[in-house]
Parts: C-alpha cells; sequence; structure tokens
C-alpha cells in the first residue's frame, strides 16, 4: 500500500508539472503585437488584394441623412464588393414613422436603385447616395485614407467569431473620406477604431466616427456622434453583378 501510494503521489506531481509547463508553453506561444502603424498598413494591403468581400454598415448617433431635407436617414446597408467597381446592397432608411427599402447596384459609374413604391429598377446619376463600393476603390479608397491615420494607439484584444484581434484607433482625414461617402460624412475630424485579425490580418471590423455630427445637428438633439459600424466578411468569397433590368 504504501508503494502504491508513492506511485500515485508520483503520477499526480507529474500531472500537475506537465499542466504548468503546458500553460507557461501557451503563454510564450501568444506573440506581442506588431507596432500600430504596421497592423494598419498590412491590414490595408490584405484588403487592397481581396478581390471581393462582404459588408454590413449600421448607422448609430446623429442621423446620416441622405437628402439636403433631413427627413431620409440611412439606417442599414448590407451587400457584396466586387472588384476593380461593382456593387450591390440592400439599403435601409427611415422617414418620420416608417422604413423604406432600397436595392442598389454600382458598376463603375453607373448606379441603379430600385424605385421604392413600385420596387422597379431604375438608372440614378452618380452624384446620387451613397456609393460603398467607393470606399474600396483600390487608389484613393479607405485603405489609402488610412495610411495617413495620425494618432494611432493600441486598444485591448477584442474576440470576434472566435478570433483573436487587435483592436486601435486614430484620426482620418475628413477632407479625404467625405467624397467617398457622398459627402455624408462631414470634412472635419473623423475618429475610427478597427479591428484586425491577429492570425491574418484581415479587417473585419472598422467603425467611422463623425465629429462634425454634432456641430450640425440642430437644437435639442443631444445624440453622440454619427458612427459608421462596419463589418467585412466572406472575403475572396466569388460573387457575381450584373446590371439589372430597367423598367420600360
Amino acid at each position: 500500500m504504501k508503494h502504491t501510494w508513492r506511485s500515485r503521489n508520483h503520477r499526480g506531481l507529474c500531472l500537475a508539472l506537465s499542466l504548468v509547463l503546458f500553460a507557461s508553453a501557451c503563454a510564450v506561444s501568444t506573440p506581442p503585437p506588431p507596432p500600430p502603424d504596421q497592423i494598419v498598413s498590412r491590414s490595408a494591403q490584405k484588403l487592397l488584394n481581396t478581390q471581393s468581400l462582404h459588408f454590413v454598415v449600421e448607422f448609430t448617433g446623429q442621423p446620416t441623412y441622405l437628402d439636403t431635407a433631413r427627413t431620409l436617414a440611412l439606417r442599414r446597408v448590407e451587400g457584396d464588393i466586387q472588384r476593380p467597381d461593382r456593387m450591390r446592397a440592400s439599403v435601409k432608411a427611415s422617414l418620420p414613422g416608417a422604413f423604406v427599402m432600397i436595392q442598389a447596384i454600382g458598376i463603375g459609374e453607373d448606379q441603379y436603385a430600385t424605385n421604392p413604391l413600385n420596387g422597379q429598377w431604375q438608372k440614378i446619376p452618380a452624384e446620387w447616395g451613397f456609393n460603398p463600393a467607393l470606399l474600396f476603390e483600390s487608389k484613393s479608397g479607405l485603405t489609402a485614407i488610412l495610411a495617413d491615420a495620425r494618432d494611432l494607439a493600441m486598444l485591448p484584444d477584442e474576440t470576434i467569431e472566435n478570433q483573436r484581434h487587435y483592436h486601435l484607433r486614430g484620426q482620418i482625414s475628413g477632407a479625404k473620406i467625405a467624397p467617398l461617402t457622398g459627402w455624408l460624412v462631414g470634412e472635419g475630424v473623423v475618429r475610427f477604431e478597427f479591428w484586425a485579425g491577429a492570425n491574418d490580418l484581415n479587417m473585419r471590423r472598422i467603425r467611422l466616427i463623425d465629429e462634425s455630427s454634432v456641430a450640425n445637428a440642430p437644437p435639442g438633439a443631444p445624440l453622440p456622434p454619427a458612427q459608421w459600424n462596419m463589418d467585412l466578411s466572406q472575403f475572396d468569397v466569388p460573387v457575381k453583378i450584373d446590371a439589372p433590368q430597367l423598367a420600360r
């Protein structure tokens, strides 16, 4: 019995030691993040090389109005990007007391949208509305703007889709990003946050915070600045986007 007790005790000590060594190895195997500017540049390049992706944009805070009368506000845009210049999206907007759903397609400079009254497709002027494809344009899109980001800082890592993600914040030029959003974002300070996968550096989440939206808000509207909350997924999953059949 004494020999058996010692054997069991010895095995127990070996098991405990093994667990300690395993935990130590796991801790050592998690490398520190690269410098913030490297994460931004490498993630931007990864996004630049992506041929297609799925996106969802949620709008919160001060309303992001589509019209000068400030009656039609964006709520949600979801769709797909196909490089070099194709986009399709479902747009949810709100009127006072009602919601409107619009389908949109962009192919180069040609833009199409469904009429919210009858659902039929029609061609619209390029300067109307917001074309998400412009945000992902290779030469002057979001990737180029992020390369000039200021005041970069690391925030605590977060888990997205069961993966560790680097979380950063900084500032970008409102004057540069405003044209890409159809001037829905102001030319003042635009703060941003983004999340990039620690393993693959895919940029899966981007948040734009438009500080100028508060200054332009009407009196008695104590809402936080307008936020564009973008989630990106389905990188390089093939998509096919064609021009719609127009109403006659």
